[in-house]
């Protein structure tokens, strides 16, 4: 989470998360474990994600978590939802009651998704990279935010 709020979007660390939570099973991740996971994957994009996600693991301890989670962690997972059906993923989704939870925790939020992506996008300018911000609404129950960080990379010998 730290690093994807910094901007720091290593693909090897990716990777390294990736592969030991999968290596764990998940065990021992707690809610906020699982929301912060689950949004530093969305808000960076990548490439191990399949690692992690492409097995019933990931779903299966947020749905053995369900009821306990917070507001914030279920608009973390509702952005990561949100970027699961953006990216057409193939992962096992959250169940659709855990999916409609997070769903009214953004509706119920009034602002709070948007001041989330608006945090992130700050702490990424403020890292000297480059956050933007776009309301979205692909479907009509979809509704979100996409946080593009970017970073521009300039200097010789460079490829």
């Amino acid at each position: 989470w730290a690093f994807a709020t910094a901007g720091h979007a290593s693909h090897q660390l990716f990777h390294a998360i990736s592969a030991e939570a999968v290596r764990r099973l998940l065990d021992g991740f707690s809610e906020q474990h699982l929301s912060n996971t689950a949004w530093a994957f969305a808000v960076s994009d990548p490439p191990s994600a399949d690692e992690l996600f492409g097995t019933t693991i990931f779903a299966t301890r947020c749905a053995q978590l369900e009821t306990s989670f917070s507001l914030e962690q279920l608009l973390q997972l509702h952005q990561w939802s949100l970027w699961r059906e953006e990216r057409l993923a193939p992962w096992p989704g959250l169940p659709e009651s855990l999916r409609q939870a997070c769903r009214d925790a953004f509706v119920a939020s009034k602002g709070k998704g948007e001041a989330l992506a608006e945090s992130s996008a700050g702490s990424a300018n403020e890292s000297g990279l480059s956050g933007k911000i776009k309301k979205r609404s692909s479907h009509s129950d979809v509704k979100g935010f996409e946080l593009r960080i970017e970073q521009t990379v300039t200097g010789a010998g460079l490829l």
